[in-house]
Parts: structure tokens; sequence; C-alpha cells
């Protein structure tokens, strides 16, 4: 009987395994060299194609680097020229990605570390106010209904690090240039649906904005069954129309005066048995507004907006308000000749 069951292994099941054992190592080769050597080509010449085509720019790329293995990519030297010009418009060292393998069986991305190395934008504000990129912005065909409807994408970005950023601002009609070098930007996480990826990127902002450096640290609290980091951002005084100057779309009403102040802290947690979540409580004030209409009456007077907010999750679109304080408001509401309010504010 054993010499059977002997006979049988040697001419039925070890030429069998072997079958199996040699396709497995076909398998295996075949998909490192597709992956490290046959995919980075194919990536670069779509990603070429389709950039330039959607962005009506010139797009090039110096090098893509694909590992199967650990489910990574680089995007090395990447390119992007100004629409009329080959000014540039957008470039970056390196862009690396984690992928990690729970997208496939979450339907979502998850990505477990995401690094972009010396991005550099350029900016310009053109004569007529608008800008380089007021293309981009060009109001697209609407979604069809059954678009609109989709589910959101479920998302889970992790370890997203920029380091030593650039971005050039030029305001022709004002004759300016605003700099910014040297910005690094550090965020945990930012995810909407549950996750467990470790983090190691601890949340900051520093740059030098105009030569003068601004640096925003944050810090860690280590609890048994729980890690919480925060970042607080403490702003006083912001001058509102000074910045509504560069909002890159027409608006259809005036903001003559406004200043905000805000004490906002920004928690990202991670447990054991929950989703992890990004955080917000605080207050924001918003004083001395004063909006005026298309035609220059007084719309909106207001001494005071004072806002605080309890624990709310912007990502999940979970807001919670404790307390909302408005101070004397004067609101002038008229109607033209047309019938159209002078309420109607935001674009035309």
């Amino acid at each position: 009987m054993v010499q059977k069951l002997v006979g049988i292994y040697k001419n039925k099941i070890r030429p069998r395994a072997k079958k199996i054992l040699i396709g497995l190592l076909i398998l295996i080769v075949v998909f490192t060299l597709a992956g490290f050597f046959v995919l980075p080509p194919v990536l670069k010449s779509i990603l070429t194609k389709e950039l330039s085509k959607n962005l009506h720019r010139e797009v090039t790329i110096s090098e893509i680097k694909t590992n199967p293995y650990t489910l990574s990519a680089a995007v090395r030297g990447l390119l992007i020229k100004e629409r009329s010009s080959a000014e540039t418009f957008v470039s970056c060292d390196e862009i690396f990605l984690n992928l990690q393998s729970l997208s496939i069986f979450k339907m979502a991305l998850i990505l477990k570390e995401i690094r972009v190395t010396k991005p550099y934008v350029r900016i310009a504000r053109n004569q007529d106010l608008s800008y380089n990129f007021s293309d981009l912005l060009e109001e697209k065909q609407p979604a069809s209904p059954e678009k609109a409807k989709s589910e959101p994408l479920k998302f889970s970005l992790n370890n997203i690090s920029i380091e030593n950023g650039s971005i050039d601002f030029l305001d022709l009609p004002e004759e300016t240039k605003h700099t910014v070098r040297d910005l690094k930007i550090g965020v945990p996480f930012l995810s909407n649906i549950p996750s467990h990826i470790q983090t190691f990127v601890q949340p900051h902002f520093s740059a030098k904005i105009n030569d003068a450096l601004y640096t925003v640290e944050g810090k860690t609290k280590l609890f048994a069954d729980s890690r919480e980091t925060f970042i607080d951002v403490d702003i006083k005084d912001v001058n509102i129309p000074y910045y509504l100057a560069y909002v890159p779309m027409k608006m259809n009403f005036k903001v003559v005066s406004a200043y905000a102040d805000t004490a906002t802290r920004i928690f990202f947690i991670q447990t054991k048995e929950k989703t992890p979540s990004l955080t917000i409580t605080g207050n924001v004030s918003l004083k001395n507004i004063a909006v005026d209409d298309a035609k220059g009456k007084p719309l909106l007077r207001l001494p005071l907006l004072d806002v605080s907010i309890a624990p709310s999750e912007p990502l999940l679109k979970i807001v919670h308000l404790s307390k909302v304080s408005i101070q004397s408001p004067e609101v002038n509401i008229q109607r033209d000749e047309k019938g159209v309010f002078n309420t109607e504010l935001f674009l035309y």
C-alpha cells in the first residue's frame, strides 16, 4: 500500500507540484519585471499625455519609479509650464506615494505616506485682474443626475509632508511680488473612513513669507489607548478686504471693512477601537464688518460676529456651534426695477 502511494506521488503529485512551482516562479518574475520596468514608462506616457491635455499646458516628467512589493511610486522631475509661454507654472522634485493594500478591500484610497519634495508654484495676477490659472477655474458642464448622486470618494491620507516648498506671487497691477520660501507642512492624516495606519508625521507649519519667518508646531499627548496630536492656530486682526482682493472669482459685492480673530485648536486623534478623527474646537470672531452692494450702497453693517465651535469633524461634515453672538446688525435689502435683490451677492 505504501509503495503504491509512493508511486502515485512520483507519477502524478510530484510533477503537478513542479508545474505549480514553476508557474508561481514565472508569475513572480513577470510581476517583478512588470512592476519595476514595464509600469513606470507606461505611467509616465499616460500621465504626461493626460495632464497636458486636461491642463492645456505642457507637462513633462523626468522619471517614474514603482515598487510592486511595497506598493510605492515616486514621480520625479515634474514640470508644468505656463499656457502661453515656457515659464514654469508648477514644478516638483519628487512626489512619493505609498499605497496601503487595504485600499483594494475597502474600495477606498488609502495612502500610508505622501511626501512632496521641493514643490514650486508661480502665481501671477494680470492687469485685467485675471490669474495665470483662471482658465482652470472656468465653469464645467454640469454633472449628469446619475453622477451627481454618486457617493463621495472614501479616502485615508496619512503622513502627509511637504518639504522645502516655494511660491512666487506676482501682483502685476500693484507691481509687487510676494514670496514664500522654505515651506514645510506636516499633517498626520486626513480621513473619512476607519483606517488604522501608524503615523509618524507631527503637525507643523513653517515658512519664510516675504522674508519673515512663521512657525507653528504641534504637540502630542500619549494615553493608554489613544494618541492625540494637536496644533493651535491663534491669529488676530486679519484684514479680510486685503486678501479678498486676490480672490480669483468676481463677486457682486464689496467688503469695505472686516477683521478676523481666531483661536482654534486642531486635534488629530487616533484610538484603538474608533475611527481616527480630525476635530476642531475654538472661537472665531469677525469685527467691524461693512459690506456694500454692487452699486456701492450699504448692504450690511455688523460690529461683531462671534462664533464658538464645539468639537466638530469637518471631514465627516459634522459641525457643532456652542455659541453664536451677533451684535447690532444692520441690513439694507433693495430690489431694483428688474426684480433683482441686492442680496444676490456672490458671483456673476
